[in-house]
């Protein structure tokens, strides 16, 4: 599982499992509020620009110029990807939050966490949100997240979650959210791209309150042993066509996703044993599942797996099956 090297923030604040920060603990460090993002970037050394060059090899004393490029950093000519085409956008990560913030010299003063994973082959950008929100008998913060890499393991992006990445898992769960969650690649036009959809940041406030609200209430909502058997069918059915050898495979599935949610009910604050399953549990469940990296899979699949791909469906799928089946009162 990929780990970050380097964290760096302008805050403290008590933060149990999975990163969830406990409320009342949040406190800016008065010498570090001021600095503003670019500020942190450097102090986390990634602060560096970006650029790409053509790679070659030497055949009997001849140097031939391939197709493919490799992106470096500029202040000190290391490789961090090799294998871009012509078309590849080295961008920055000063760059990929200027296109989505406008001018990131007004970033001071907000409770910031840079995450480096590497050299600054990635890095993860958290900005905690002001409002307060509870879910599950926990006090929630949002962060808005900021994602970027120079190995051509993913795109540029941005989302929310509750998770603070301290670890590799947090930061699969943290990829995971599906709230606010965009990503483009590294074309030409991907600036442009990330400032038409940063509009939607707008709407972070509106869309986390449905969502909490949702939330907030399927933890009351207890699910008998017909629902959760309902719902692992619902997420994880079987395969048409009566294939034994694909059935077991799902049965294999439920059975790890029906353990996860087993964990997740008893991370459940105000938990004790034998209390009743909630649709909240189920949900939580299915989060967990899908940030867990197999090791069928590397990072850059993980990636792909939890923002676009079969993670991020099932995880789509939970939250459709909570809106349809748990009733929200406003």
């Amino acid at each position: 599982m990929l780990q970050p090297n380097g964290i760096d923030e302008n805050f403290s604040a008590d933060m149990p499992q999975w990163g969830h920060i406990n409320k009342g603990t949040l406190q800016m460090n008065p010498q570090l509020a001021k600095l503003s993002i670019e500020d942190l970037l450097a102090r986390s050394d990634l602060a560096f620009k970006v650029g790409k060059v053509q790679t070659g090899y030497e055949y009997l004393g001849v140097h031939y110029s391939s197709k493919a490029y490799s992106i470096i950093r500029l202040d000190s000519g290391k490789e961090l990807g090799r294998g871009a085409s012509s078309e590849y956008n080295p961008m920055s990560y000063l760059d990929s939050l200027g296109h989505i913030f406008g001018d990131v010299k007004q970033l001071g003063g907000i409770p910031t966490r840079v995450i480096k994973f590497g050299e600054g082959e990635r890095a993860a950008i958290q900005f905690i949100l002001p409002d307060e929100y509870k879910a599950g008998g926990k006090e929630h913060r949002l962060f808005f997240n900021v994602y970027g890499s120079h190995d051509r393991s993913q795109g540029n992006g941005f989302n929310s979650a509750d998770i603070c990445i301290v670890c590799g898992n947090t930061y699969a769960a943290s990829l995971a959210s599906n709230l606010l969650r965009h990503f483009v690649k590294h074309t030409l036009n991907a600036g442009s791209k990330l400032a038409e959809l940063a509009q939607t940041v707008l709407a972070v406030k509106r869309a986390a309150q449905a969502y909490y609200t949702l939330l907030d209430h399927s933890a009351t909502v207890k699910a008998d042993n017909a629902t959760v058997q309902a719902f692992l069918a619902a997420m994880i059915p079987d395969t048409s066509g009566g294939d034994k050898r694909a059935n077991k495979a799902s049965d294999n599935r439920r059975e790890e996703l029906q353990a996860a949610i087993r964990v997740s009910q008893a991370e459940r604050e105000g938990y004790i044993d034998n209390s009743p399953v909630t649709a909240y549990d189920l949900f939580s469940g299915v989060t967990r599942f899908t940030s867990y990296k197999t090791q069928k899979r590397n990072d850059a699949e993980q990636f792909e797996y939890v923002t676009e791909g079969p993670g991020a469906k099932l995880n789509d799928k939970a939250y459709n099956w909570l809106q349809e089946n748990v009733l929200v009162y406003q």
